[in-house]
């Protein structure tokens, strides 16, 4: 259980409950009359969804995590500058690509913790003001609230900062100065059951779609499936730009902005390759010729049989993820291992063979993360914890600091009790005044 203070409200909401109650029936009545197309694939395990409403147009991406062909992937620091469009065409089986959080001209810098491929963007930290959502090579991830710090640690392949939206399934009601104005604002978060990456990009600033406060971005994307998010992107360079331009959010006027980090979703069976490459052998390594081979994905699909030489070898030029590997030999024992392949360099997955008989068994490697215990902090100003609790955490798949599995609550619901407890609360202080 999260824990810590509550902060006033900012502004007018601190001393308004009626504006409060206005914008709880504004969230309750947000996506209740939306027109949404029917999801269109990009490639395997990975869709996205144009909706429209009056004055309000989004699309929304989910990205299943547990896909072998799924992957994430951050710009690195040395790609910075470019364009959404431009970035993504420039890697490998990209599909999807959106702003990766807030950044400072005119280096492009982005604000909090920032990490690509395993490596920290220089000078980027969590300093306690933004919160953390961070995967791992599996796709396993947790989402920090700005309340806690978060370090880089060995496990995070991919991280981003922002402004939390949504926590334990609820939108966040709270907003401070530009997140409670109209703009064009990006969201991304993750699932209850940890299994799914939800992208939410409204567009705004233009005659189709005014856009959406921090409050109406958090019901948007709560209401698309993710149980915590935050905002990584908005105003001008706030885009989604998607393989054969499906459902594209543009830029406020049409011409996309060059950014600091980007957040992209990866077709890896058409993306990056690398070597994977084989021997079957005996303890002396001698060689064994005539073995038969099947390289599968992880969710149990065969992609290949290769077929050895004569010195029982044999490599493939495969897309870069991991694999289950089968090797079998008459005389010997079926062996299986769990490979690698990472883009750009190769990966030996040779077979020592023990005579005999049966079967060994291979799984893919669980999805969890082993997060550290990260430290509440007195971050200021207005938080998450202002307006929903954070419930209990869980460190299994998808979980970690404010991720928790289970069934998603009702955001309309949260954000109405919510509201309606800050009324009562400021009634009760009127009433000792």
């Amino acid at each position: 259980m999260l824990s810590g203070r509550r902060p006033d409200l900012p502004g007018h909401l601190a001393h308004a409950p009626t504006a409060v109650l206005v914008i709880a029936v504004t969230l309750v009545a947000s996506s209740a009359h939306a027109d949404c197309e029917a999801e269109a694939s990009l490639s395997i395990g990975v869709t996205v969804q144009r909706c429209t409403e009056e004055g309000r147009r989004w699309s929304v991406v989910h990205a299943d995590l547990a896909a072998s062909d799924v992957g994430v992937r951050i710009a690195r620091s040395g790609e910075r500058g470019q364009t959404a469009s431009a970035w993504r065409a420039s890697v490998p089986g990209a599909v999807v690509a959106v702003q990766g959080g807030a950044f400072r001209f005119p280096g492009w810098d982005p604000e909090g913790l920032t990490i690509a491929e395993g490596e920290v963007w220089p000078g980027s930290a969590d300093d306690g003001t933004r919160a953390v959502l961070a995967l791992d090579a599996e796709g396993a991830g947790l989402v920090v609230p700005a309340v806690q710090t978060a370090p880089a640690e060995s496990w995070m392949r991919s991280v981003v900062s922002g402004v939390e939206v949504v926590r334990a399934g609820a939108p966040i009601t709270g907003c401070e100065g530009g997140g409670c104005e109209r703009r064009p604002r990006t969201a991304v978060g993750i699932s209850g059951d940890g299994r799914t990456l939800v992208i939410v990009v409204v567009e705004g600033w233009t005659a189709t779609s005014e856009g959406v406060s921090d409050p109406e971005l958090g019901a948007l994307t709560s209401e698309a499936g993710a149980h915590d998010a935050i905002r990584i992107g908005e105003g001008a360079t706030s885009a989604l730009t998607t393989a054969g331009a499906v459902a594209e959010i543009p830029s406020s006027d049409g011409a996309l902005r060059a950014a600091g980090p980007f957040l992209g979703i990866v077709n890896r069976a058409a993306g990056a390759t690398g070597l994977l490459r084989s021997v079957m052998e005996l303890p002396d390594h001698t060689r064994l010729p005539g073995g038969t081979y099947r390289v599968e994905s992880t969710d149990g699909r065969l992609v290949a049989m290769p077929r050895a030489n004569a010195s029982a070898y044999w490599q493939l030029d495969i897309a870069a993820r991991t694999y289950i590997v089968h090797a079998s030999l008459a005389g010997y024992r079926d062996e299986c291992k769990v490979c690698t392949v990472p883009p750009g360099y190769e990966e030996w997955c040779s077979f020592q063979m023990t005579p005999g008989s049966g079967t060994a068994e291979c799984a893919a490697p669980p999805r969890g993360i082993d997060a550290g215990v990260y430290p509440i902090v007195d971050a200021g100003g207005i938080d998450a914890t202002a307006e929903v609790d954070g419930g209990s955490t869980s460190r299994g798949i998808g979980g970690g600091c404010s991720v928790s599995a289970g069934a998603r609550t009702d955001w309309r619901a949260a954000a109405i009790l919510a509201m309606l407890a800050t009324v009562g609360a400021w009634m009760r202080r009127g009433r000792r005044a």
